[in-house]
């Protein structure tokens, strides 16, 4: 059955009678922000969902021969154009000599296709490479935690190794490309974050609302799912009935990094200091004349994709896929967004999270109130009572044995017909 929901704004009003502050909503929609987040962090029976997707399989670029010189980070081909893949196709690896390179930017430089990459490649090669392969190895998720990770029917174990690129390569010798045989949890990955705010370039007849408008850009990679952190924000007053349009910056190109760039957009009026964010479209990153008209009356608005600002988990696969590959994951739920009005959010099963958000608004207001004392011991209440409501036990840890080191892995002795070594796979610990 589906757990009970409410309101954001029902929510605040209770709390802001339970506590009896009368301070600006905007204060308490921060509050609850960061509560709600801090709730859905938590691996609650009822907070895991499934997402099913496919691999990517390796693309080549069959037209260039692309040479490269130790201590560039960049590859040249021997014509004008990459084919093959283009900035779409941006954060991929190129795996040279057991070493993992990712491309930032796909595009001509100079008159020449260039593939430039996070760091300098450390060899030289002039008489050339022909169809360079880039392959997809990671997939990113709006989590915390990744519970299990499924690819073409079989689970997969995960890796904790400092040296996992170097033990996979080197210790295993397998190919670039295969079908994955582990991954590797990344929290710490993201994107550049947008350098150039929006700028309005001219606007057109059409059905638009007149008002004030919030706008910034967004770096994205489109086969990871990856964002990266939001760019300056630029404030607009429509004229009702005018269609506004806007570019990157002054020059409408982004520089140092070819990921494609999404604008975000306010409903009209925005009254709070941290408002939801809706996609109004993407621009070709290395164009001039790629631009973004903003159409959207704020109902359509709605149903399109939210700005997430929760935490994200990348999930990394060696070998890199070599073809399509069903891929489901079973990961927390988290939450991360601007919290709205209108929106309904999750309860839980036994409306655990009202009671918790009644503690942790009684935490707030005893650090408005200015009594560090009063506001540290509300801090241990809404932790021990969220430990007991999670474990039965007002320990945080008490029921949690933590997670065994993954040491290494070793192939399974000869099984004899039908053993697959890609495929039979454990882990142990010592």
């Amino acid at each position: 059955m589906s757990n009970p929901t409410m309101k954001t704004g029902e929510i605040i009003e209770l709390l802001q009678d339970a506590v009896g502050q009368q301070m600006g909503a905007d204060v308490f929609y921060i509050w609850f922000e960061e509560l709600y987040r801090l709730i859905r962090e938590q691996k609650w029976a009822w907070n895991w969902r499934r997402e099913g997707h496919v691999t990517f399989a390796p693309i080549a670029d069959p037209t260039n021969t692309y040479t490269w010189v130790a201590g560039n980070n960049f590859v040249t081909g021997s014509t004008a154009a990459v084919a093959g893949f283009d900035w779409n196709n941006t954060g991929r690896y190129w795996i040279e000599d057991n070493r993992i390179y990712k491309a930032i930017e796909i595009s001509a430089f100079g008159g020449a296709a260039r593939i430039t990459f996070d760091k300098p490649i450390h060899t030289t090669n002039a008489t050339g490479v022909t169809n360079l392969t880039l392959v997809r190895a990671d997939h990113v998720y709006k989590t915390s935690s990744i519970k299990n990770v499924n690819v073409n029917g079989l689970k997969k174990p995960s890796a904790t190794d400092d040296d996992f690129d170097r033990d996979f390569f080197y210790n295993n010798r397998f190919a670039d490309s295969g079908l994955p045989i582990v991954y590797r949890c990344d929290d710490n990955s993201t994107l550049p974050r947008t350098q150039e705010a929006p700028e309005f370039v001219s606007s057109a007849g059409g059905a638009f609302t007149g008002g004030e408008y919030q706008y910034f850009w967004a770096a994205f990679d489109k086969e990871s799912g990856q964002y990266g952190p939001p760019g300056p924000t630029f404030t607009y007053t429509a004229t009702a009935g005018q269609r506004p349009t806007f570019r990157y910056g002054a020059t409408n190109l982004v520089v140092g990094n070819s990921y494609p760039v999404r604008l975000f957009r306010s409903q009209v009026g925005p009254t709070r200091a941290r408002v939801p964010m809706y996609f109004v479209g993407e621009k070709d990153p290395t164009s001039a004349a790629s631009f973004i008209q903003d159409t959207f009356l704020d109902p359509a608005l709605r149903n399109n994709e939210k700005w997430y600002e929760g935490p994200t988990t990348k999930v990394d696969f060696r070998p890199a896929p070599d073809a399509v590959y069903p891929l489901e994951v079973n990961f927390l739920d988290n939450w991360g967004q601007r919290p709205e009005a209108n929106e309904y959010v999750n309860l839980g099963r036994n409306n655990e999270v009202l009671e918790l958000l009644r503690f942790g608004f009684h935490k707030f207001a005893e650090m408005q109130n200015k009594d560090p004392q009063s506001f540290r011991l509300a801090v241990v209440q809404f932790r021990q009572q969220m430990a007991y409501l999670l474990r039965g036990s007002r320990s945080a840890s008490a029921e949690d044995p933590g997670i065994g080191e993954s040491r290494d892995y070793r192939r399974m002795p000869d099984l004899g017909a039908g053993y697959d070594e890609l495929d039979f796979w454990f882990h142990w610990r010592p």
